[in-house]
């Protein structure tokens, strides 16, 4: 029994130390990486909650985990119009580093707090990794430089990163785990990738740039992509224990993912290149500070465009940045 305890205490240790040196990223790439984000989360991504001051009590009904129990109803219609201003000030705080970790977190609680008013509709959305990005920074080293008034380094920078990590890749599991009960039947005449195709298609006003493609696609292929999928989201915890190469690498797959889930189906999630720009952008931005401004040309493009501008354009500095080192 003490062998086994001591195996099994051996194991996990090695266990997250692996995953730690995979996950780690540069103090300095880092904190440019929190001047970069704010914007973009400012100019592209800002949550937004006044739009919930005008609705009715009646449509309060949370589900039993929501953390908006916790208030038996929604807050007065001017909490979320002031909320909406002191998440604009958080965030340029942020940018210019002022506070950061304060304003790190009150950005953390606002958006977990008022998404989950949100949600009490029933509406539902992958939002989660944008509140967790702010907690990231705040327990990491990420206000240290590039900031007029830089935070005093904490010792859980490498381990709050490795968190993050593991958290990215539960995420991917749990959906891979999910599909893989309904999509892996060995049935060519069904499809779990083809029926999303035909509900977004055949119900939206706006059809997928390239949806058209698979309406009438080999059963094979169509089975592959199930497969596919399945396999990529089942297979990330590979990938991060590898190397620090092969976790960027899973991170360059799953941006790929997201873009063909944008040109195919018009699901973009565009906000996961920030949360994947951590380890795949941070490094590159910093060594090419002049190349960001490439990203603030998203702002003319609308609809489908804007995200598959984002991420094609977080896709190509990923490239450019992959093997070089930190």
């Amino acid at each position: 029994m003490k062998k086994l305890s001591l195996f099994t205490e051996s194991f996990f240790k090695e266990f997250f130390i692996r995953i730690t040196k995979n996950t780690d990223i540069n103090e300095k790439h880092l904190s440019f990486y929190r001047v970069f984000s704010g914007l973009v989360f400012l100019l592209y991504f800002r949550p937004n909650y006044s739009w919930l001051s005008s609705i009715p009590e009646a449509f309060f009904l949370p589900k039993p985990f929501n953390i908006a129990n916790l208030f038996g109803g929604f807050p007065p219609p001017i909490y979320f119009e002031i909320t909406d201003y002191v998440i604009i000030i958080f965030l340029l705080a942020t940018i210019i580093g002022f506070f950061s970790r304060f304003a790190f977190l009150g950005l953390f609680l606002l958006t977990v707090i008022n998404n989950g008013f949100a949600y009490s509709l029933g509406k539902i959305d992958h939002f989660i990794l944008g509140s967790l990005i702010f907690l990231v920074f705040a327990f990491t080293n990420s206000a240290t430089s590039f900031a007029i008034r830089p935070e005093k380094k904490i010792k859980v920078h490498s381990k709050t990163l490795m968190f993050f990590g593991i958290s990215i890749i539960f995420g991917f599991f749990t959906a891979g785990l999910q599909k893989a009960y309904h999509w892996i039947d060995f049935d060519l005449t069904t499809s779990g990738f083809l029926r999303w195709v035909y509900d977004i298609y055949f119900s939206s006003n706006q059809k997928p740039l390239l949806a058209e493609f698979f309406l009438n696609a080999n059963p094979i292929l169509i089975e592959i992509i199930d497969y596919s999928g399945v396999l990529f989201e089942l297979s990330g915890i590979i990938f991060l224990l590898y190397s620090k190469l092969s976790w960027r690498i899973y991170l360059i797959f799953a941006s790929f993912f997201h873009l063909a889930n944008a040109l195919i189906l018009n699901i973009p999630f565009t906000i996961h290149f920030l949360v994947f720009g951590i380890w795949l952008l941070s490094s590159v931005l910093f060594r090419y500070k002049k190349a960001t401004f490439v990203f603030g040309l998203a702002y003319f493009f609308r609809g489908i465009y804007f995200d598959v501008y984002l991420w094609t354009l977080s896709l190509a500095m990923t490239l450019v940045g992959l093997f070089k080192k930190d």
